[in-house]
């Protein structure tokens, strides 16, 4: 059996038997080979090919099965290394591969996805950056409103959620407190809580708005809109208490 593989140039009983060596091995087995006739000799050298390619083609698909698997082990490993950063600050929906590539050599993940395909890890990162962006943009447009209601309240003595004393805790609170119907509370309720995003729409839009309070104009939300649609009222709405 060593000597044959389905891609074997012999595939006859003559072909086959005139491999033999002159071997007292190969002799053995053609001597062997006598006491058949034609008949059983080709149906037992047909079966035997039949075998042969099915255990080749099994070896090939259990190889191709364990190539997919590792591949997506180091896709999930590599997407919890940018979760793992996102939760530390390292990375923002804004961020951009070119400026934490050495940042992201130092995971793990980076070298044994990278070995696999060099194009990969970038492809994954802007991937990863770019969904979030897209769901910040969206969720932040939401929550700016309520912002922007709640700061025309604070000039009658309500709670003003943009004062750079508020903390994230109070801040969530008058989210909800400021959400005028019950599909509006459970959107900012379902934003709040939101496990979808490495980081809430929430947490990001109240880190940015106390940059904003302190002075910052590199706000996450410019860097957000770059060649994309901007949000010019709570653009103007944020800037007004810098």
């Amino acid at each position: 059996r060593n000597k044959l593989t389905w891609d074997t140039p012999f595939l006859s009983w003559n072909g086959f038997v005139a491999s033999l060596s002159n071997t007292d091995e190969g002799a053995g087995t053609k001597l062997s080979f006598q006491l058949l006739d034609a008949e059983e000799k080709d149906f037992l050298f047909k079966r035997f090919l039949d075998d042969i390619k099915r255990s080749e083609e099994e070896d090939r698909r259990r190889t191709q099965e364990e190539r997919i698997q590792a591949s997506f082990a180091q896709r999930e490993f590599y997407r919890e290394s940018l979760v793992r950063l996102a939760h530390e600050g390292k990375i923002l929906p804004c961020s951009s591969y070119s400026v934490l590539e050495s940042v992201l050599k130092e995971e793990g993940s980076f070298d044994k996805l990278h070995q696999h395909d060099s194009d990969r890890p970038k492809e994954l990162f802007e991937e990863f950056v770019n969904d979030w962006n897209e769901l910040y943009r969206r969720d932040r447009l939401f929550l700016s409103e309520i912002v922007r209601k709640r700061a025309e309240k604070s000039q009658g003595g309500h709670s003003n959620i943009k004062d750079e004393t508020t903390t994230y805790e109070t801040f969530r609170q008058l989210l909800l407190e400021e959400a005028s119907s019950d599909d509006a509370y459970q959107r900012v309720q379902r934003i709040i809580e939101d496990s979808a995003n490495p980081v809430s729409s929430a947490q990001l839009y109240f880190n940015e708005l106390r940059q904003s309070s302190n002075g910052s104009r590199r706000r996450i939300s410019q860097l957000a809109n770059q060649g994309g649609e901007e949000s010019s009222e709570d653009e103007g709405e944020i800037a007004e208490d810098e």
